[in-house]
């Protein structure tokens, strides 16, 4: 992490440690925490969302998608509510927005 903070300027890359997460296992979980003590760099042993994957521990990841499909379970039950008055609404909604958050 120093060497990238020392080298990553030169080539325009700007490290920033508040946006930095360590993901390790739970064997490695305290050592990473002494090691990055003070750095500002987050240090998790269960995991993360990264550009829209989830990275991390099974348990993780399932809860992630568990939490995710209810969201989507609620959006189309709000959806076919209003499709009930205004289905072209309904309709329009649906394609222009939430069947590209299944994607």
């Amino acid at each position: 992490w120093d060497i990238l903070c020392i080298r990553g300027p030169e080539y325009g890359y700007q490290p920033k440690p508040s946006k930095t997460v360590l993901i390790v296992k739970k064997d490695s979980l305290q050592m990473a925490k002494q090691i990055f003590k003070g750095s500002g760099i987050q240090v998790t042993g269960k995991g993360e969302r990264h550009l829209g994957a989830v990275l991390g521990t099974e348990e993780f990841r399932r809860k992630y998608v568990e939490d995710k499909v209810a969201k989507w379970v609620r959006d189309v039950e709000q959806l076919s509510e209003i499709g009930r008055d205004d289905p072209q609404a309904a309709y329009t909604a649906f394609t222009k927005a939430l069947c590209h958050r299944w994607t």
